[in-house]
């Protein structure tokens, strides 16, 4: 447990004159110290618990945590998949994000015996941010890059992660957020899978030109139009002289798409969910663990 609580006492039993106030307040730190150990000592192998939270901007609070089956039974460290929710798990409980996927697959899925479940269940511990309720123009992902480099350092301190394979992914306004946040960070990515997002977010292109993406958009999407991944593909084409390998379908099923950094899936089909046939396919996990961030 360290030594931030013995000395903390040490301290209030030796000092018998301080001030009720000041007495109030280190009482009230030791409760947030012991409140923050709790929720991470419940951190099981296979499971999802949720980490709540104080982080910059004050509108991420919490994310759910999931550790791999063999986490505890294993020494080596784990890729982190960083998974950005839509809109409709935007304010309520931290747990709501569970009701979409990735993270309804992960707590859903039993079948070790299916390929897609051996990757998705047990190679990833996968953080699951979360968002209080509010006014849309102030509740977007890419707003938030400090909250998420915290949550990332607090996962890289406690847990068994890899700081050189971390992967990002989104929908919807995940999708925005992914595109966002990868102008901002993209260098701290390893790869990045951004579904049927916009790209307001996006400040500049530096820090996409060297990172692998594989973007989704269904061609009639009529809640979040497929243009601006259009455009933003045809722009990281031009900067970087290296080609999309374009596909029709959301997983890459039967083509060599293990061999191609930068993929464009897209999908003549209806509706806004593009999300569901990939991070239910095996591919995506396949594709992701293809890559690492290279010293």
């Amino acid at each position: 447990m360290g030594g931030a609580f013995p000395s903390i006492f040490y301290f209030i039993l030796n000092t018998p004159t301080i001030p009720m106030k000041k007495l109030l307040f280190i009482l009230l730190l030791c409760s947030s110290f012991f409140y923050a150990k709790a929720q991470h000592s419940a951190a099981k192998a296979g499971e999802m618990v949720v980490i709540e939270g104080n982080y910059p901007r004050k509108v991420i609070d919490g994310y759910n945590l999931y550790l791999p089956k063999s986490y505890d039974s294993s020494k080596k460290n784990y890729p982190v998949l960083v998974y950005l929710c839509g809109g409709s798990s935007v304010g309520g409980e931290i747990d709501v994000v569970k009701r979409w996927p990735i993270p309804k697959l992960l707590v859903e899925e039993t079948d070790m015996s299916l390929e897609r479940n051996q990757y998705a269940l047990d190679s990833f511990i996968v953080v699951s941010p979360h968002m209080k309720g509010g006014p849309f123009r102030d509740r977007q992902w890419y707003q938030n890059e400090l909250a998420i480099k915290s949550i990332l350092s607090e996962v890289f301190d406690k847990y068994m992660a890899d700081p050189s394979r971390v992967y990002l992914t989104g929908l919807s306004r995940g999708g925005h957020g992914s595109w966002g946040l990868m102008s901002k960070m993209g260098d701290q990515f390893a790869a990045a899978v951004p579904i049927a997002g916009e790209t307001h977010g996006v400040e500049g292109y530096d820090k996409m030109l060297k990172l692998p993406i594989w973007t989704v958009h269904n061609t009639g999407d009529n809640t979040v139009g497929d243009g601006d991944t259009k455009k933003i593909v045809k722009k990281l084409e031009q900067l970087t002289g290296e080609k999309f390998l374009k596909l029709d379908s959301p997983t890459g099923a039967g083509s060599d798409y293990l061999e191609h950094s930068r993929i464009f899936s897209s999908i003549p089909a209806e509706g806004h969910d593009a999300w569901s046939p990939m991070y239910e396919s095996v591919e995506f996990y396949k594709w992701l663990l293809k890559h690492k961030i290279q010293d």
